[in-house]
């Protein structure tokens, strides 16, 4: 088992009460707190890291090698990171599409872009960006899913500073990629598009089906020892 280590530094809150608040409320408070380490669960094991994130298997993995980067600090959805921790994320999302590829098959990227306590955010206040391997069009799933309009852009790009404030549905393939405001707030919304595109509806909230066997797998294909 890997453990991540965090030590504090100025890009993480001064006020460690207000860190330790999360406790009650995000399953990865873990990760804010200087000199702790998670505790010994399968899905806390690291898979990669740099300095200010961290990879891991996701809980209630609907397939093998489904995977979750989170920052190691406190942030609500990926379209509020500062400017000066995007490079940094971007390589090691470039790092984890090839782990998954090579491994598993054609990776997609999406977020439930959600505001602290919000249905969209499905139970994490902390953002989150899963990247998961897919035999079928999520993109095109998700749009044949909603009557409103998606908005498009060609090509791979994070969710910086989409949707202004509002919450938001992300989703991307690496050739394109496509946004929309979440105005009917959904817990997890994409996972119950997979569970039911993989034969799997019920199983949708990680929660009650966490799959550790998926976990398990994603483990051994990324040679972590868990």
């Amino acid at each position: 088992m890997w453990y991540v280590v965090v030590e504090m530094d100025q890009n993480m809150p001064k006020d460690l009460t207000l860190v330790r608040s999360e406790e009650n409320r995000n399953r990865f408070h873990w990760l804010f707190l200087g000199g702790q380490a998670s505790a010994q669960n399968r899905y806390d094991s690291v898979i990669s890291e740099t300095e200010h994130f961290v990879v891991l298997p996701s809980l209630g993995s609907l397939v093998a090698g489904w995977l979750l980067l989170v920052p190691k600090f406190p942030l609500g959805r990926i379209a509020d990171l500062k400017t000066e921790f995007r490079d940094e994320l971007e390589a090691l999302v470039e790092q984890c599409i090839d782990k998954v590829e090579s491994g598993f098959g054609r990776a997609f990227l999406f977020e439930h872009g959600g505001n602290k306590g919000s249905k969209v955010s499905c139970g994490v206040d902390q953002a989150h960006l899963h990247i998961v391997p897919l035999e079928f069009d999520l993109l095109g799933l998700a749009t044949q899913s909603t009557r409103q309009s998606w908005a498009f852009k060609n090509g791979f790009v994070l969710p910086y500073d989409i949707c202004g404030g509002d919450e938001y549905w992300y989703v991307s393939d690496q050739k394109r990629t496509i946004s929309i405001a979440a105005t009917e707030p959904k817990s997890q919304w994409f996972r119950k598009l997979i569970a039911g595109q993989t034969g799997q509806s019920h199983k949708w909230d990680y929660n009650e089906y966490p799959f550790y066997d998926k976990i398990d797998q994603t483990l051994k294909v990324m040679g972590v020892d868990a």
